[in-house]
């Protein structure tokens, strides 16, 4: 075997490696295409993994946020419903049609954080993230879901302490995080009627 044709193995090798690293576990329902939903009440974040108090708070409202704007992104109508209205509704054990009827949605969405994980050392900061996602009908039927593990790491070379490394460093990986778990659900396109609407304010 050539030299060209070993490096050529090896590069394919390890372009699959990377390849599968990235692999977002997903399912998009054929109702999704028959609805086309276009509004989503999105639920505040869930923690079913060990994170101290102080991060989830902090790490709960940017999660939210750049999942909102990923959606929107996509061109959803988002509705972001807040803690204690997400308490009023009892989010936790009202079924997803309910809920979807009560915000005033065509579609609600969960999000899980079902891991978060920051190791340090003295010149290293990784951060392990699980995540899932479910997207329901307001007639209960599951129209996306998708989950994702991901362990990003930097070599911290300055002197900063490492809790300010950490924090500085989360926010973009979570965010990448979102960004490759999102291209997963199908871009919603905003009804005629809502758009004419939208522009009724026009001279």
């Amino acid at each position: 075997m050539t030299m060209v044709k070993k490096y050529s193995i090896l590069i394919l090798l390890l372009t699959l490696v990377a390849g599968c690293g990235h692999a977002v576990k997903h399912t998009v329902s054929t109702e999704h295409y028959r609805l086309k939903p276009h509004t989503v009440a999105l639920l505040p974040v869930v923690w079913k993994g060990d994170a101290k108090e102080a991060e989830k708070n902090e790490v709960s409202l940017v999660f939210n946020d750049m999942v909102a704007e990923k959606v929107r992104l996509l061109g959803y109508a988002v509705t972001v419903v807040d803690e204690d209205d997400a308490r009023a509704a009892d989010a936790a054990t009202t079924p997803p049609a309910e809920l979807a009827r009560r915000f005033g949605a065509e579609t609600v969405m969960y999000s899980s954080i079902t891991g978060w994980d920051t190791d340090q050392l003295v010149t290293y900061a990784a951060l392990t993230l699980r995540a899932r996602f479910n997207l329901y009908s307001a007639n209960g039927s599951e129209l996306w879901k998708a989950e994702h593990t991901s362990k990003k790491s930097d070599l911290r070379l300055d002197k900063r302490p490492m809790e300010i490394a950490i924090i500085d460093a989360w926010e973009p990986k979570v965010q990448r995080f979102i960004d490759i778990v999102f291209a997963t659900l199908p871009r919603s396109e905003t009804p005629a009627g809502a758009q004419e609407k939208y522009f009724d304010w026009l001279p």
